[in-house]
């Protein structure tokens, strides 16, 4: 199992009114923060894979919108577990699992790998 902390702040998405510069630049820092954790331990993910998305905050979301937090950062792991396709295209990807949970705390975010054993004991 691999599980990276990384301090990446998370709002709902589908909630926030602001401007759409600022909601774009925290976009691209929560996709940096990402890439970098992926070039940095060039993990080794076999597929199909259980992903566990956390989110650390201040208080807790609803389920759509702790998903909708989520969505930048969801295509950024997708894109680095599939070099080569476009951001934003191969979330779906059926070998990928996605789940969601969220914790009271400092403000960020916990990822896990949970790899699939397809012989279980």
């Amino acid at each position: 199992m691999i599980c990276w902390e990384l301090p990446v702040k998370t709002v709902s998405e589908a909630n926030i009114k602001e401007h759409w510069s600022k909601s774009s630049k925290r976009h691209k820092l929560q996709q940096k923060h990402v890439r970098f954790k992926f070039l940095e331990d060039k993990p080794e993910i076999d597929l199909p894979v259980q992903i566990m998305l956390t989110r650390i905050g201040k208080r807790k979301l609803d389920d759509d919108n702790l998903r909708i937090s989520f969505k930048w950062i969801k295509d950024q792991i997708a894109a680095c577990l599939f070099p080569g396709s476009r951001l934003g295209q191969a979330d779906d990807d059926p070998r990928l699992i996605w789940h969601y949970a969220q914790e009271i705390g400092k403000p960020g975010i916990k990822i896990s790998f949970l790899p699939i054993n397809p012989f279980p004991s």
